[in-house]
């Protein structure tokens, strides 16, 4: 595949796209310290069209097979930390939604539904200090916030 790579927000951004002129499959990899000097080993990988998200270490290749001209890929790499906020689920290059990141808050610059990553339980999240609900699919958590300060409890 083509792929394209780039950071924004202190995030590595890899875009793949099957070029190929016969539908045929696409198949390549890129790993995170292509894209960027990460400070950590341990990154968390997230997908925007299919919503998957796993971790990985920054020397370690991410395999990507595209099945035709249809199929496109889009990751964000950040570094793992208690709680990794991805960002907005509805924007693409979701880290320019955060600012002021710590080990389990951030601070949006608009609201919406944000994605957030944990392997530890989430208890509660707060937005602008006022409980609000939560929903988790695995590591993935998504919450409803407004814009301002979440704080993730675990």
């Amino acid at each position: 595949p083509f792929i394209l790579k780039n950071t924004a927000g202190g995030r590595g951004y890899a875009a793949a796209f099957n070029l190929s002129r016969d539908e045929s499959p696409a198949k390549g990899s890129f790993c995170a310290a292509d894209i960027s000097d990460f400070d950590t080993d341990e990154l968390v990988i997230y997908e925007y069209f299919t919503k998957s998200a796993g971790f990985i270490k920054k020397a370690e290749a991410v395999d990507i097979i595209l099945k035709n001209r249809d199929d496109f890929r889009l990751y964000s790499l950040a570094p793992k930390n208690d709680v990794t906020f991805i960002g907005l689920e509805n924007k693409m290059i979701s880290a320019k939604t955060l600012m002021n990141e710590t080990k389990d808050s951030a601070v949006l610059r608009e609201g919406g539904t944000l994605v957030f990553i944990s392997e530890k339980e989430i208890t509660a999240v707060f937005s602008n200090g006022k409980k609000v609900p939560f929903e988790k699919a695995g590591i993935i958590y998504k919450a409803a916030v407004k814009k301002g300060v979440v704080h993730a409890e675990y």
